[in-house]
């Protein structure tokens, strides 16, 4: 296997991803930077062609502050059947407004509840409170991959493998 193809094998996963909601790539763990790493998993919506990750989100969770603050997280991504794990890092944008927002936020209000439960996410509250308002608060996190690392766990032997972003993807092996 070349750097290409395994940089394309994998690629194609991640594509493959927006069309089927059940393939594992739609839930991956996204970490940002806070005092201490902010964890959690979240559903990713569509990856971009040139691999920029799109996740729907409340625009009063934790991980939009945290975005705000610092831009830089990663995306983990793992297949149990091809025992395939990806990492990006990347820089995180926040948008709240523009054409792409847009596109996003009439898909996502399909389901409105889903962003206008009246507490932010995390508040404390006893059951009686979940409740709904009638403001959304949706906003979509668009995540520019800066580098990206690949590890496939294989009987014969493991690859691994790390790409940077130039003018296109550069790879170099790594041991796994």
């Amino acid at each position: 296997m070349t750097l290409a193809e395994f940089f394309e094998k994998s690629r194609a996963e991640l594509i493959r991803s927006n069309a089927d909601r059940r393939h594992p790539f739609r839930t991956l763990v996204l970490s940002t930077n806070n005092s201490y790493p902010g964890i959690r998993t979240v559903v990713k919506r569509k990856t971009e062609s040139d691999l920029s990750t799109l996740i729907y989100t409340d625009s009063r969770s934790p991980k939009v502050e945290e975005i705000r603050l610092d831009a830089k997280c990663s995306l983990l991504f793992y297949h149990p059947k091809k025992k395939l794990q990806l990492i990006i890092n990347g820089v995180a944008e926040v948008l709240d407004k523009g054409d792409l927002y847009e596109i996003h936020r009439e898909i996502a209000l399909l389901n409105p509840k889903d962003y206008s439960t009246r507490f932010a996410p995390g508040a404390k509250l006893s059951a009686q409170d979940y409740d709904f308002g009638n403001k959304d608060y949706f906003c979509l996190l668009n995540i520019r991959p800066v580098t990206i690392q690949l590890l496939e766990l294989g009987k014969e032997r493991h690859w691994r493998a790390e790409y940077f972003a130039t003018n296109q993807w550069q790879g170099t092996w790594l041991a796994p």
